[in-house]
């Protein structure tokens, strides 16, 4: 029996074929320059960024230094110039290399923004990109009453004072008082009838001093631009020639006629000073350029309007129109009853408080905001 003869199943033959020389070399530099160009464009931004950066704080740094610079030529304004802010439209502007500077003052006290107050001064810095604003504050170095007596202050009539009111005496006032200040004095303060104080009343106050008018007189009257009248002389005061007129002897301004002042100056006399009813020095819309200092008593029944201040040796008794801008001294006390106006100014050359070095002490920056991109 023939037995068939099993055949092995023919094995199948798996051909590998080697991949081509330099695909992977190929496909690695292909990720290395994706990856160089990714790494490159994050420099890049990288960059940009930094530049960005660095030019917004350039003119960051740029705004900021020009408002500074505003604040301190406000500063040296208000120690050197101290009719700055009030005369300026309360603005001083100016640049530094490309930046600008604009700074504005405002009150900063109950007084107002007058000479010897306390003052917010605003700075803002800008150019083409950026803007910064300082804020600071400018106080007095010392601070200067409106009015500053020796003896009692009594008010019957209508009293309006932007500023202080400071006695060595007393204060007493029961008719009608508005004070944009402070009332003090060493010893009580009595305030009846219709009074507004927006600042502080202080009786029993120390540290309240009042200048020596007959120190003033004194320097004045021996100066070399002092020129001297005759009490009858008076009527027509000319300070064209010598800013000084010294009269020796009491002077009793009379007459329906307003005193004619030509120029500027002070009156300084040697003795009493009255203004009769009728008399006027000055008007309510044409105020005097004056400044008078009498070693007596000073009794104003008639209208005194001056732009300067009054300084009085003796008493002060006023029952007419009163308006003044400037400072009153009085060295003995004084009585109101009429209608009174007073604003605080510069005291004069002469009066030893205006040889404080300015109107506001040094400028403390407060607050800092800004700039905005």
């Amino acid at each position: 029996m023939l037995t068939p003869e099993r055949t092995r199943p023919s094995a199948r033959r798996l051909t590998v074929r080697p991949a081509p020389r330099g695909t992977a070399g190929i496909f690695l530099l292909v990720m290395l320059i994706a990856v160089a160009t990714g790494l490159a464009t994050a420099m890049a931004m990288t960059a940009g960024t930094e530049g960005q950066v660095a030019q917004q704080e350039f003119h960051r740094n740029a705004t900021f230094y020009a408002a500074e610079a505003g604040l301190q030529r406000a500063q040296w304004l208000l120690l050197n110039q101290q009719t700055w802010p009030t005369q300026t439209n309360n603005q001083i502007s100016g640049s530094v290399g490309a930046c600008h500077y604009v700074v504005t003052a405002t009150a900063g006290g109950p007084n107002g923004l007058f000479w010897n107050s306390p003052i917010i001064l605003s700075s803002v810095g800008s150019d083409a990109y950026a803007h910064c604003t300082l804020t600071a504050t400018a106080n007095p170095t010392n601070s200067v009453p409106t009015f500053a007596l020796g003896g009692d202050y009594y008010n019957s009539g209508t009293l309006f004072m932007q500023g202080d009111l400071s006695s060595l005496g007393n204060i007493t006032t029961n008719g009608n008082l508005t004070v944009q200040g402070n009332l003090k004095a060493a010893g009580s303060i009595s305030a009846t009838g219709n009074a507004n104080i927006s600042g502080k009343i202080v009786p029993n106050a120390t540290g309240i001093t009042v200048p020596s008018v007959m120190a003033i007189y004194n320097q004045l009257s021996t100066s070399p631009q002092a020129e001297t009248l005759s009490p009858d002389n008076v009527q027509t005061l000319d300070f064209t020639k010598y800013p000084i007129i010294v009269v020796n002897g009491s002077v009793d301004f009379s007459g329906s006629a307003p005193v004619a002042v030509i120029g500027s100056g002070t009156l300084v006399v040697n003795g009493n000073c009255v203004i009769q009813s009728a008399a006027a020095l000055g008007t309510g819309s044409l105020t005097a350029p004056i400044n008078i200092v009498t070693t007596g008593n000073f009794n104003i029944q008639g209208k005194l309007y001056i732009n300067g201040s009054v300084y009085v040796a003796g008493t002060l008794t006023k029952g007419g129109a009163y308006g003044v801008t400037g400072v009153v001294v009085v060295g003995g006390s004084a009585t109101n009853g009429g209608g009174d106006t007073f604003t605080r100014g510069q005291p004069p050359p002469f009066d030893p408080r205006a040889s404080y070095t300015g109107g506001s002490g040094a400028v403390v920056l407060q607050n800092f905001t800004g700039p905005v991109f």
